[in-house]
């Protein structure tokens, strides 16, 4: 949170301050899913993206790429090996998104 909005945090109830549609809580939300997707907007945003890659819904690709590592970390699965399941998930991502599907 930045300081500049911590009168307006302090100055709120305490039981308005974390409810779905707040102020507050929309804007943490914002700033998660910007910290989370900067960087693939770098990667998909890059020139060599814009050879390589058809158009990627940036959703649908988060779903690809980062489901199948939260699957392992939700599940506590004590053999998950996040390396290759971090290599498959970009394999596979690559087979529908690439224009070349011989990339990996």
């Amino acid at each position: 949170m930045h300081e500049t909005e911590l009168p307006t945090v302090a100055a709120r109830p305490a039981d308005r301050q974390n409810e779905p549609g707040s102020p507050e809580m929309r804007s943490l939300r914002e700033r998660i899913a910007e910290q989370y997707s900067a960087p693939f907007d770098v990667i998909f945003d890059s020139p060599q993206a814009a050879v390589e890659l058809n158009p990627v819904d940036r959703t649908t690709a988060f779903a690809l790429l980062i489901g199948p590592l939260a699957f392992g970390r939700i599940s506590t699965l004590t053999e998950f090996d996040y390396q290759a399941v971090a290599i498959a998930a970009v394999d596979g991502f690559l087979k529908g998104f690439a224009k070349d599907p011989e990339i990996t």
